[in-house]
């Protein structure tokens, strides 16, 4: 087995756009319930970051599950435009984003080649994203999480404060994969 090939990453070099925005991690966010999660995300962020939101992530199941399980909110809003700079990092994100060992070396796993290609289609296919991933400002026990996720989120839990722990804009959705894996 080998790494990704050259052409996939060359794919990635000409076509992944990635910008980090240091500015809105430690946003504190009021988040009302999950229903209203991306609205009330969307609200908070907005003066912060200029962008045309297209569309909303739908996945209310998977932000609860989430939410009672880790604490997180992991969201992302497609954009049709923004003021924003769209700048394309170079294969040097890569290794940031923990998608490529942090020695240089290509990870060899046929999983990663496979992700990589799959990433280099989604930087091609000419979407933008804004993608938040928030924390709630109190650290779940372990014990906690399987109960909530056993038995939903206690009664006044809504509305909860959550914090932007980090914050990009990028053509590549599953971007985060490796650098926030918690499935």
């Amino acid at each position: 087995m080998s790494g990704p090939s050259l052409s996939i990453l060359r794919r990635l070099h000409r076509s992944l756009v990635y910008v980090s925005l240091d500015h809105l991690v430690g946003k504190r966010v009021q988040v009302r319930s999950v229903e209203t999660a991306l609205d009330d995300i969307l609200e908070a962020v907005k003066e912060y970051v200029p962008i045309d939101v297209t569309t909303m992530d739908p996945g209310l199941h998977h932000r609860a599950t989430a939410i009672a399980k880790y604490g997180i909110l992991d969201v992302a809003y497609g954009i049709g435009s923004t003021a924003l700079p769209e700048h394309r990092p170079g294969l040097a994100i890569l290794r940031d984003l923990s998608l490529v060992d942090s020695n240089g070396d290509l990870d060899a796993l046929e999983t990663k080649r496979d992700f990589l290609h799959d990433l280099a289609l989604e930087s091609e296919a000419g979407q933008l994203y804004l993608k938040l991933f928030l924390e709630t400002r109190e650290k779940l026990q372990p014990e906690q999480a399987s109960r909530q996720l056993r038995d939903g989120l206690p009664t006044g839990f809504w509305p909860h404060g959550f914090v932007v722990y980090d914050a990009c804009l990028t053509n590549a959705r599953s971007i985060w994969l490796a650098k926030h894996f918690y499935l």
